[in-house]
């Protein structure tokens, strides 16, 4: 599901924020004043930004109403609506307007620039899924496991077929970019010693997360969605779907939030957080800075809690279905000596692991290393490349020694 968001220029404020809101909510939005590049042909990316886009989110303002290219951005969404029948437009009535005469039937929203105004978009978006919500702590952004399986309840009680996954991260981008800033204007100011090298390293790395940190959480909500629903089918309604899901999401999460430390460690730090005002961003940090990022064994023990007799981990391929374009990747299991030795095989997945044991301990680490390596190495979301996670053991193969 990927959103369109058009605006005037006129309201850049509003509109920036909105666009920044539905980040954090990790919703894909093509949003111009990031898509757009010098030397672009207007016409070219906006027709290619809307052919992609499902929803046009639409801030009718009295500077939307004067814009020609808002009626134009419009204009083009509606024809594709009849065109494809699924395409929506979503009006958002910014300050006191009048709906546009084509728009006018269409159900509207009112917004306003305080961010609690935003909260009915994600239903309007995602009108046919449950939303899912997971909550992080405000403390140092672990699971609120008592609410997760209260909504896995009401999911499995519901009649929907699609989900999706709302994670509540408190802000967590754009936290993570004002205490990055405030470091910076800090740095130019005092010239400490090696300034020049630090502040380098931190605005380069500033530069890669306000593009790499939305698209991580967008990327792991996108998994996560579809793993909830294959667990929901795998275990139908069974009392067993709320226990797969709710371990499947707090441990994607758990390694989801190892990795996110590993990627900000030269960025951003535990004193800084701290001297800025976000003792959550310390905590968060400080969870994981005693792992050796190589160290997997030992990560794979503590956060996945896999065993904790090294001597039965075995790091192994899973090949993925290459007709079905499924990644191959490798994971972490639990093996006794004589499981380890048929690894050399290349048995089915299924010979080695439950249907439990694929989805609590398999798929988070498919999932979130997907999500990761995708991220950081294509800079795409993982419905925009060729190769897919696979979420069933059918999904792949045979498994092997790494």
């Amino acid at each position: 599901m990927k959103v369109f968001l058009s605006h005037s220029s006129a309201d850049n404020k509003t509109s920036l924020k909105l666009f920044e809101w539905l980040q954090d909510k990790a919703v894909p939005v093509w949003f111009d004043n990031v898509e757009l590049r010098p030397g672009d042909s207007l016409n070219e990316s906006i027709m290619s930004g809307i052919e992609s886009s499902d929803i046009l989110l639409v801030i009718i303002s009295k500077n939307s109403i004067k814009s020609s290219w808002v009626k134009k951005e419009i204009m083009l969404m509606i024809r594709k609506q009849i065109s494809d029948g699924r395409t929506r437009v979503i009006p958002l009535i910014y300050g006191d307007v009048k709906m546009p005469h084509i728009i006018s039937k269409i159900v509207h929203m009112n917004i306003t620039n305080n961010k609690k105004s935003f909260e009915k978009i994600i239903p309007a978006i995602f009108h046919d899924s449950f939303i899912l919500d997971v909550n992080l702590s405000k403390k140092d952004l672990s699971v609120d496991r008592k609410s997760l399986v209260m909504n896995l309840h009401h999911f499995h009680k519901s009649n929907f077929k699609n989900i999706y996954v709302r994670i509540n991260n408190n802000d967590f981008n754009h936290k993570i970019n004002l205490i990055v800033d405030k470091e910076i204007v800090r740095l130019e100011k005092d010239k400490p010693e090696y300034w020049q090298f630090i502040l380098e390293q931190m605005s380069d790395g500033r530069d890669s997360h306000q593009i790499r940190l939305p698209l991580f959480w967008t990327n792991l909500t996108i998994l996560l969605s579809k793993a909830i629903i294959f667990i929901k089918e795998k275990f139908e309604r069974s009392v067993d779907f709320i226990e797969t899901a709710k371990r499947t999401i707090t441990k994607s999460l758990e390694l989801f939030q190892f990795y996110m430390c590993q990627i900000l460690q030269n960025t951003v730090f535990k004193y800084d957080a701290n001297k800025y005002g976000f003792p959550e961003i310390a905590l968060f940090l400080e969870k994981y800075e005693h792992y050796n990022k190589f160290n997997y064994d030992q990560i794979s023990s503590d956060i996945l809690e896999i065993g904790t007799d090294h001597s039965r981990l075995a790091h192994v391929d899973i090949i993925g279905n290459d007709k079905m374009k499924i990644n191959t990747t490798s994971i972490y299991l639990d093996l006794s000596e004589s499981s380890q030795m048929d690894l050399w095989l290349k048995l089915p997945i299924s010979s080695f692991v439950s249907s439990y044991m694929w989805y609590a301990y398999c798929v988070p680490q498919i999932l979130v290393r997907f999500a990761r390596d995708v991220t950081w190495e294509s800079g795409k979301s993982v419905n925009e490349i060729e190769y897919q996670m696979g979420f069933n053991f059918s999904d792949y193969v045979s498994v092997g020694p790494h």
